[in-house]
């Protein structure tokens, strides 16, 4: 069941901590955003709308992607960990045996 476990939880984990990372990624893209957007509102430059959408949707891509990596981290990480425990295990049953 450990075998199970360890690389979930380290999934779960990345996930968390992709979840903080990704909330600053995502409100530093909406406040730059909104700033162009207001930019935009002063000037009436359509750029400035354009580059205030772009903003917002590069936070969300780049919170999107801390979650991503943080998560493969996270399982890889557990399944590192699986990899000592499974040799124990045939090494035990192989004494079993003989």
């Amino acid at each position: 069941m450990g075998l199970v476990v360890i690389p979930v939880l380290g999934y779960f984990l990345g996930t968390l901590i992709g979840i903080h990372m990704s909330a600053s990624d995502v409100d530093q893209g909406y406040a730059y955003g909104g700033l162009l957007y207001t930019v935009y509102d002063a000037t009436h430059n359509p750029v400035y709308s354009q580059e205030a959408q772009i903003s917002q949707a590069q936070g969300i891509a780049e919170g999107q992607t801390d979650i991503l990596t943080l998560q493969l981290i996270g399982l890889g990480f557990g399944l590192g960990i699986d990899i000592p425990i499974v040799f124990l295990f045939v090494r035990e049953f192989e004494k079993m045996d003989s």
